[in-house]
């Protein structure tokens, strides 16, 4: 007597390990990736803390040196990505990335003998001291990135392999909660160990995450890799000749794919956007949200949890519910629009809002990319695609990067134009800049991508009738019978795969699964996809033109001042002129001076006593005699270095006694008060609120990030605060 058994009673509810991580293969694949996405963070972030406030501090150069640390890997990856790509497209994956994770154990550790721990061949604070370290680090990172382009087309095809496609988005996922774990959890931890233990513990961690990344993925056993196998080393054995042909290969495939063309721009446009907002963003969060370096770091934090909720949960439910052609462009409109609102504000709580949803919207947009890029690209050619698509990526990012330094530091660099009761800065321009190009790139995407529809292979569907068709009743087997009907049918399915062609096994996966739609219209997919570009470009020169050209600068004096008697080297006011920089406390405040309505500029060289010599402005000589005082002026700004020996508070009245000038309620520099001359004090915070001071104009703190403004002689002057600090 037979006894009928559902099938779907004889289902297990899945563990915890592959609700949490698909498979055993994936889980090792995850804690590989999120340790070393750890450690990179933590190694990146240290190092722009230590370029931006240690050897690049006070320096005119300070925003190309931070810069510097995006374009190196950008730069890098587009000359090596496609070559990567197709060697990726040969090599075993597994071992390609255990090879990576090895060689860049060492190079991270190489680093550990510039950082200080050994002594340098230069004296301690100098300028070769400092160009030297600012090479090494260059250098380093140069050797790091180039392992970049190997490592994340590995990743990609090695998640091909160990995960079923249904799960796919699901991994791609749990992949963004990984990566946002890892900016959530090691800004403040770089943060800590920098400012606490300092930069070699960095990089020691980093080395640690590469060596437990290279652990877990020696423990992964790709099975599908093994159904490729023989594909790849016939590919392995391919000449020089191959390898060009391979190449040009890829080219073709994504040159021709109006898929993988929209994906490709759409990146291309972010990218371009999101260099200068990585490279500008701690500028901006203590210029326009006037917050301390410190707190910039949780900036990234509320970014990563909004990114990690998305992954979660937006992210799945909109591609199920909109597909991955939707879910792929409306992210992209999503994030244009709130990085708009990001380049307007001026609080950081409301920063903090924006950055949350912003992290979800980029979540959304790259689970859908993951699986778009799979569903129309076979596997032989996802390395070179991804690696194509990446450059494209790549270049757009390093024209950022450059163009963003650039601007703000020449033509754009202090202007500020007042429009429709607004000022645009230069920071929050280029800001807004990147929200238009981020906007542009989903309305392109979205152009496109609208005359595209998924669509599933016949061959699938056809097994599916016909097992609907021929369904009977299921009857219980032992389990000896169960394993004999499974191994014949394994032998029979192995006898068709030996007497197909490689080529017509790989005929149905590699069948294009995104289908062109024609419609109707004076204009194709391509032409729309054009004009909104051009479009985007042109309303991003017209926010740019009118502020580098016509925006009055918050420098421009009218003269700058002079007279007085400096200090040469003598004790004054408390205060000793020391050969090197003191580092107990350090901070900025800007002095702006306006004499008869007109704005007058520090002279620079306050506070130096040195002998004429190249590349050193003094302001006093005293024969050989080289030294600073605590207070000091650097450049023509008007800024006030504060680089204290103690914690004690200094004062205006202490600078003033180092300018050698006069300062009172009555007077400043020559300028007397009498009935037709008044004198008036000004104090801006550090968030710009301001108050007039009534009392000795002597006794004012200087305090970091604050504006002290002296009006003399100048009723019709309305003085704002200094915001243009540029990491200072």
């Amino acid at each position: 007597m037979s006894v009928t058994v559902s099938v779907d009673s004889q289902k297990k509810p899945p563990t915890l390990l592959p609700r949490l991580l698909i498979n055993r293969n994936y889980a090792f694949m995850w804690v590989g990736m999120a340790t070393s996405r750890l450690g990179n963070v933590v190694f990146d972030i240290a190092l722009l803390l230590w370029v931006a406030t240690t050897l690049a501090r006070n320096a005119p150069w300070a925003a190309f040196a931070v810069g510097a640390l995006t374009f190196i890997p950008q730069i890098v990856a587009l000359l090596m990505g496609t070559v990567a790509g197709v060697f990726v497209d040969r090599w075993d994956k597994r071992r390609t990335l255990l090879w990576m994770d090895g060689i860049r154990i060492f190079i991270v550790l190489a680093l550990v003998i510039a950082s200080g721990v050994f002594p340098l061949p230069f004296p301690s604070g100098s300028d070769a001291a400092t160009f030297f370290q600012l090479g090494c680090a260059f250098f380093i990172l140069i050797l790091l990135s180039s392992c970049d382009p190997f490592v994340n087309p590995a990743l990609l095809i090695l998640l091909y392999d160990i995960v079923d496609e249904p799960e796919l988005p699901r991994a791609f996922g749990r992949g963004q909660v990984l990566n946002n774990l890892g900016t959530i959890v090691g800004p403040p931890l770089a943060a800590g160990l920098f400012f606490t233990l300092g930069i070699q513990w960095c990089i020691i961690i980093n080395a640690a995450s590469f060596l437990v990344s290279y652990i877990c993925f020696f423990m992964i056993r790709p099975e599908k890799a093994e159904q490729t196998k023989k594909e790849e080393q016939e590919q392995g054995k391919k000449k020089s000749a191959g390898f060009i042909r391979e190449m040009v290969d890829g080219l073709r495939f994504v040159g021709g794919n109006g898929v993988l063309i929209a994906v490709g721009v759409s990146l291309s446009f972010i990218a371009l956007g999101a260099g200068g907002l990585n490279a500008l963003n701690l500028f901006f969060a203590t210029n326009n949200l006037h917050v301390t370096p410190d707190i910039y770091v949780y900036i990234d934090v509320v970014y990563g949890i909004g990114a990690i909720l998305g992954a979660l949960f937006v992210g799945p439910r909109i591609q199920k519910r909109l597909g991955i052609l939707r879910g792929f462009w409306i992210p992209g409109i999503v994030t244009g629009t709130l990085l708009l609102i990001y380049s307007r504000l001026d609080n950081v709580y409301a920063a903090f809002v924006v950055l949350f949803f912003t992290g979800m919207s980029q979540a959304t947009f790259y689970i859908s990319f993951g699986p778009l890029l799979l569903k129309v690209t076979p596997r032989k050619l996802i390395g070179r695609a991804n690696a194509i698509i990446g450059q494209l990526s790549t270049f757009s990012g390093m024209i950022s990067i450059g163009l963003a330094s650039l601007l703000v530091t020449s033509p754009l660099h202090n202007k500020h134009l007042a429009v429709l009761g607004t000022t645009l800065g230069p920071i929050d321009t280029i800001f807004l800049i990147v929200g238009v190009l981020a906007l542009t790139s989903g309305l392109q995407a979205m152009v496109t991508l609208n005359d595209y529809k998924l669509i599933e292979p016949k061959a699938a569907e056809s097994e599916v009738a016909a097992a609907e068709a021929n369904v009977e009743e299921p009857v219980a087997l032992t389990a000896q019978q169960e394993a004999a009907e499974m191994e014949a049918l394994a032998i029979v399915q192995e006898e068709k795969a030996e007497e197909q062609p490689v080529s017509e096994q790989k005929e149905e996966a590699d069948q294009p699964l995104v289908e062109h739609i024609a419609r109707p219209g004076w204009l194709s997919s391509g032409r729309k996809q054009s004009v909104v570009c051009v479009l985007g470009l042109l309303v991003c020169l017209l926010i740019l033109i009118p502020v580098s050209i016509w925006a009055p600068s918050s420098t421009d004096a009218a003269a700058t001042i002079s007279g007085g008697q400096p200090a040469h080297g003598q004790s004054i006011s408390g205060m000793q002129c020391a050969p090197q920089v003191a580092t107990k406390q350090q901070l900025s405040t800007r002095l702006t001076v306006y004499i008869d309505g007109k704005l007058a500029a520090l002279p620079r060289g306050i506070g130096i006593v040195s002998p004429k010599q190249p590349g050193v402005t003094a302001l006093a000589t005293n024969g050989n005699l080289y030294c600073l005082y605590p207070l000091h002026v650097f450049e023509n700004d008007s800024i006030i270095h504060a680089d204290l020996p103690d914690t004690r508070t200094y004062t205006l009245g202490q600078f003033f006694s180092v300018w050698g000038q006069p300062l009172s309620r009555t007077q400043v520099m020559v300028n007397q008060t009498d009935a037709n001359h008044a004198l008036s004090f000004v104090i801006f915070d550090a968030r710009g609120n301001g108050s007039t001071y009534s009392g000795d104009p002597a006794s004012i703190p200087l305090k970091e990030h604050q504006t002290i403004v002296i009006l003399y002689n100048s009723p019709g002057v309305h003085p704002t605060a200094f915001t243009d600090w540029n990491g200072l």
